[in-house]
């Protein structure tokens, strides 16, 4: 199944670090769609229904924008979409790429808690004036799940997530706490270990990159 989502990946990571931005962007969604399907099937165990096969789709998709929101340096570039507009570069991507509005959601309401309108005047962010929430309990899994992990990269406790959030709005931390209540906190230390070199090895590629001046 991971095929053809690693091949519209790939058709978006670009210059010398190609294979580096493709390995940071694909398995962060990867490591996304691991929590997410646990929790899901921690779900299915209390009664309620969710489509796993949603959901990791969705969870493999929803950073696809970020490729657009830096240069070939992996810097960026103040000519290219601001990273807080990655969800709906993705967005845009998708749709162009013929995924249908059910998938592409899933890249335009997963950033922070969701994109509110009141976000998108604080932070100028250029286009239409609207809220893009995650509306489905697939679309809220994979926003919730996608904060346990950051690209930098690192895994984050709930209570890291949480306050990350609301340095930009105290109320994205009560949608946490909403989001916890309805999901409960994932268990990440088997993900921490199966992950730990290649956070160590990605951390040490940052680091060699040259710095932007």
């Amino acid at each position: 199944m991971n095929d053809k989502f690693i091949i519209i990946h790939k058709k978006y990571t670009k210059g010398p670090y190609a294979d580096r931005f493709f390995d940071l962007i694909f398995t962060h969604s990867d490591i996304v769609r691991q929590i997410a399907l646990n929790i899901a099937d921690n779900l299915s165990q209390n009664g309620i229904l969710i489509d796993k096969d949603l959901v990791e789709s969705g969870s493999l998709l929803h950073d696809i924008g970020v490729y657009r929101c830096f240069d070939d340096e992996l810097n960026a570039d103040r000519s290219l979409p601001n990273y807080l507009c990655h969800g709906h570069e993705g967005y845009e991507l998708l749709k162009k790429e013929g995924y249908g509005e059910q998938l592409a959601r899933f890249a335009l309401t997963h950033t922070g808690t969701g994109i509110t309108k009141e976000d998108i005047k604080r932070e100028n962010m250029p286009f239409e004036s609207q809220d893009f929430i995650p509306v489905t309990l697939e679309e809220e899994l994979v926003c919730y799940a996608d904060k346990f992990h950051t690209k930098w990269p690192s895994f984050n406790t709930f209570e890291e997530a949480k306050a990350r959030l609301e340095k930009f709005d105290i109320s994205k931390g009560v949608i946490m706490e909403r989001f916890k209540m309805k999901f409960g906190s994932p268990n990440l230390s088997d993900l921490q270990r199966k992950y730990e070199d290649w956070h160590k090895n990605m951390e040490t590629f940052f680091n060699s990159l040259p710095k932007a001046v």
